[in-house]
């Protein structure tokens, strides 16, 4: 991984900044906020964190020699801003930033970051051929499309009905599709061809997918409750769901909500659901070795673990870590743990 690479953390905020640097007005100290929460993500803690800005800067870096254009970084980095605000409004829950603003200012302000990584993606594409820069608007306008549609589908509840097949449709099409989106927005950017740009979107698919669900599993056996309080189908739920006879599946539901105020209904809750937690693991596990696989087919610039390694690596040490409760369940999360510490419906 090149120093200008490493780099990105500093080099998105900085994007961000100056992206937002004319809007004044009500809605500059908006921005600001915005900033100094993106700030704080990637500089006080591990970069990786932030997925949906990593996962283009490592693209890029694995690509050529060259550190992440600047409008790239600022439209990943506004567009994951704008979206984990929405989704927390969604949830009904304080979002991470702007807590004490208006419904309105938080609704405006998302829709003027939305904007602000449109016209940074258009710079980004004006030193680029004419087909590069139409590529480039189309993947951005199908992922936010994608992105949309997978949320409008996780917010059905979870029903007796809810299958794995359709929890992981919801998935691949709301986390996977942005961190695909962008993972083929840089390999666009960086000139590759197009069996490489392919190659990108899947790995920032399969990565998204684990990342989801870990964060999923966190938000399970630690202290958080919008999962459950707002029904969320998980995958750990809807395997659990289709391994009991239909008879006993609205009991299964309804000590989920019991669980959110009972921390006694809690632990029984994950002692029953133990099955399925592992064999949720087993799938972040999967995911993950899809995304090394694929990450062997594009061209390396360099020796040694680069971004998207580290990427990987990342997830995949919270099943590894001395937190894992192995006498039960190979790869489960002990209850308050944190692993990733990005909002529950946002890849990023």
């Amino acid at each position: 991984m090149t120093d200008s690479a490493a780099d990105w953390p500093q080099a998105a905020v900085e994007a961000l900044r100056t992206a937002v640097a004319d809007l004044g007005g009500s809605l500059g100290p908006l921005l600001v906020e915005a900033v100094r929460h993106l700030e704080t993500l990637v500089l006080t803690g591990p970069g990786e964190t932030v997925a949906a800005v990593a996962v283009p800067a490592a693209v890029f870096g694995r690509l050529t020699d060259r550190a992440a254009p600047a409008g790239l970084l600022a439209c990943a980095a506004a567009t994951y801003l704008a979206l984990d605000v929405l989704d927390d409004r969604m949830d009904g829950e304080e979002p991470a930033f702007w807590a004490d603003r208006s419904a309105n200012e938080i609704m405006m302000g998302a829709q003027v970051l939305l904007l602000t990584a449109n016209q940074s993606l258009s710079l980004a594409a004006s030193g680029v051929a004419e087909g590069a820069a139409t590529e480039l608007t189309s993947l951005f306008r199908a992922m936010i499309a994608e992105v949309t549609e997978g949320q409008l589908q996780t917010e059905q509840p979870l029903t007796e009905t809810t299958t794995p097949a359709s929890v992981g449709a919801a998935i691949s099409a709301r986390s996977g599709a942005m961190l695909a989106g962008f993972a083929g927005l840089a390999a666009v950017l960086a000139g590759a061809a197009p069996a490489e740009v392919e190659a990108a979107r899947a790995f920032g698919r399969e990565l998204a997918v684990a990342r989801q669900h870990v964060n999923d599993l966190t938000e399970l056996l630690g202290d958080q409750t919008a999962d459950l309080r707002n029904r969320t189908p998980t995958m750990a739920a809807a395997l659990a769901l289709q391994a009991l006879p239909a008879a006993d599946r609205p009991a299964l539901i309804t000590s989920m909500q019991t669980a959110v105020a009972d921390r006694d209904a809690r632990r029984r809750l994950v002692a029953a659901l133990t099955p399925a937690i592992a064999e949720v693991c087993v799938l972040v596990q999967l995911h993950l070795s899809q995304a090394r696989r694929v990450t062997r087919t594009l061209p390396r610039r360099g020796v040694g673990p680069d971004g998207l390694d580290q990427l990987i690596e990342h997830t995949a040490t919270t099943l590894r870590s001395p937190h894992v409760h192995r006498p039960s369940a190979p790869g489960v999360l002990r209850p308050g743990t944190r692993a990733l510490p990005e909002r529950s419906r946002v890849p990023g």
